[in-house]
């Protein structure tokens, strides 16, 4: 989702001019992926931002409320 928002701002000129990357934009994810250590709750958190980013507009047709929304485990409270 990310690649494709900076893919579209590229491509409608809305990003400042910048001196070229060092390392080309395509290799860059596998290149962060390879060098930065990622643990379990990092994981969680990124998908608990997923899933209630997907509970809302314009995922949805009517804002839900997010007062069903249960955590799953204790990791889970260290989030906001």
């Amino acid at each position: 989702m990310g690649n494709a928002f900076c893919e579209r701002m590229e491509a409608e000129d809305d990003l400042p001019k910048a001196e070229g990357a060092s390392i080309p934009f395509g290799e860059q994810d596998s290149v962060t992926r390879a060098n930065v250590e990622f643990s379990e709750l990092d994981s969680m958190i990124g998908n608990d931002n997923v899933t209630v980013l997907k509970k809302n507009w314009p995922y949805v047709g009517q804002t839900q409320s997010m007062s069903n929304y249960r955590r799953r485990d204790f990791a889970e409270l260290l989030q906001p």
